[in-house]
């Protein structure tokens, strides 16, 4: 049995501060079991001689376009206490692995990140979703950017609304920090707004309380931003369209936008402007961000993907020393990101990533050398995202096409 399977309420589940305190957000859970895909998916090698066959696990249940995948490590000490008598898990000692997903039909969808599993559907915005993500360090808090105007905060466990946060125009991108201490949003204003989390789900909770149920913090009652930041106007460029925002560490935002340009920020001294500027070739828009930390060699990296390449760069050594100079650039063609598409790297080794534009397929390259390693079909529809989980073990594609597909490493 999945470790939600038998969940019934936050307090029961993940040993959150902020979770227990939140009352009256009890919802069954249903499993949902991943169907196997109608046909075999084809994979080729770079040569265009066929390899064996990978048959990926095929996520359905969206209807519309996806916007962004992310896998989450759950942290050990919110998994709950063994149930005596219960049989024993399948997950055969693995660490446990959550998969959130945004999309264009306007509800994000929280699954097992191992098996692909449905676990819950965040039911609430009137646009389409364009980021889901989860606090990091407790997975017990979702934050969802909206083509509504609004950004929202979820009890990941329940399901319900915490908080509505009004923003001036589209919202594209949420982060939250790696220790679950401050959360940034991105979008059509140009802005990159940073709060202190804790400050807004405390209020939160003061508005449960005093409203006796699960009301969701909105209006008035929502703190503003700590932070106002904005991404063209540190350039003398007026306001560009900020596409995604990644935390490198606690303190370190970056943000890419439009304009083909990413930007380091220090949340704590806003004073000075950004801290470096990198620009992509061509002025190729920022298409996805991704920040991992190599297990291997320590060194956290930003991966780009623009125009018709993905650029690699060492994230400390740009906002901390100003060295922005990519550690590799490889060119993706036939497919681009002019319109969809992302990368991401292996965060075990660091030598190998995976891409996905505006074709139907799923590219492995190798990062020193550049060349395609695998190519892998499955797809009905251009490919809109792609992450690789915590292990490197697996890795998602969301499409076009509505559905999510799990592939093996």
């Amino acid at each position: 049995n999945h470790f939600y399977s038998s969940t019934k309420n936050s307090s029961d589940f993940l040993g959150h501060k902020y979770a227990n305190r939140i009352t009256n957000m009890s919802t069954s859970v249903e499993q949902h079991v991943a169907p196997p895909p109608p046909g075999a998916a084809d994979s080729v090698s770079a040569t265009g001689t066929a390899t064996a066959r990978q048959i990926p696990t095929v996520c359905p249940g969206h209807t519309r376009p996806l916007s962004d995948i992310q896998f989450f490590r759950v942290p050990p000490a919110a998994l709950p206490p063994p149930v005596a008598g219960a049989p024993p898990s399948d997950n055969d000692g693995e660490e446990e692995l959550l998969l959130i997903s945004g999309c264009h039909d306007k509800l994000p969808m929280l699954r097992s990140g191992r098996t692909g599993d449905w676990i819950g559907t965040l039911s609430g915005h009137k646009g389409a979703v364009h980021c889901a993500t989860l606090d990091p360090a407790s997975c017990a808090i979702a934050a969802t950017a909206s083509g509504d105007f609004t950004l929202r905060l979820w009890d990941a466990v329940a399901g319900s609304c915490l908080a509505i946060i009004p923003h001036g125009h589209i919202v594209k991108s949420v982060a939250i920090s790696p220790s679950g201490r401050r959360m940034a949003t991105g979008g059509h204003e140009g802005l990159i707004r940073v709060w202190e989390l804790e400050r807004v789900l405390a209020n939160a909770v003061a508005e449960r309380v005093s409203a006796g149920g699960p009301l969701p913090l909105e209006g008035d009652d929502v703190p503003p931003a700590d932070v106002f930041l904005s991404h063209g106007g540190d350039g003398g460029k007026g306001k560009v369209a900020v596409n995604k925002v990644c935390w490198i560490d606690d303190d370190v935002v970056a943000s890419g936008a439009a304009d083909g340009t990413v930007k380091f920020w220090d949340v704590r001294r806003v004073a000075g402007g950004s801290l470096a500027t990198i620009s992509l070739p061509g002025g190729a828009e920022v298409r996805d961000m991704e920040i991992v930390e190599v297990q291997e060699t320590g060194i956290i990296t930003l991966t780009v993907a623009g125009g018709d390449a993905v650029h690699f760069y060492d994230a400390r050594a740009a906002a901390k020393e100003g060295r922005t100079e990519p550690l590799r650039s490889v060119t993706v063609t036939p497919a681009n990101f002019r319109n969809e598409g992302g990368a991401s790297l292996h965060p075990v080794h660091g030598r190998t990533f995976v891409a996905g534009g505006s074709d139907l397929w799923v590219r492995v390259y190798d990062l020193e050398s550049g060349k395609e390693l695998d190519c892998h079909r499955g797809h009905h529809g251009p490919v809109r995202c792609v992450r690789y989980d915590p292990t490197g073990k697996t890795f998602a594609t969301g499409s076009e096409d509505g559905t999510i597909r799990i592939w093996r490493s």
